[in-house]
């Protein structure tokens, strides 16, 4: 890869970490894992089986249209 895209990654990482950190850094973290123990997910399976569907549907559509030939 390329030297730029090395720095870029690294750029990447650490804004990422530290806006992780600023984000959390008042949570106690056995509290959250409590609390995410105790979330039922099942809410978040279906719109998610569904978001992707849909954009497998669009991008199939999309493919179809750009890849339509005139017979002519």
């Amino acid at each position: 890869m390329n030297h730029k895209v090395y720095i870029s990654l690294i750029v990447g990482a650490v804004f990422s970490c530290l806006g992780l950190y600023l984000a959390f850094r008042n949570v106690p973290i056995a509290s959250l894992l409590d609390y995410a123990s105790q979330i039922n997910y099942a809410f978040a399976i279906f719109p998610v089986i569904l978001a992707g569907w849909m954009s497998c549907l669009i991008l199939g559509f999309r493919w179809q249209t750009l890849t339509k030939r005139d017979p002519f």
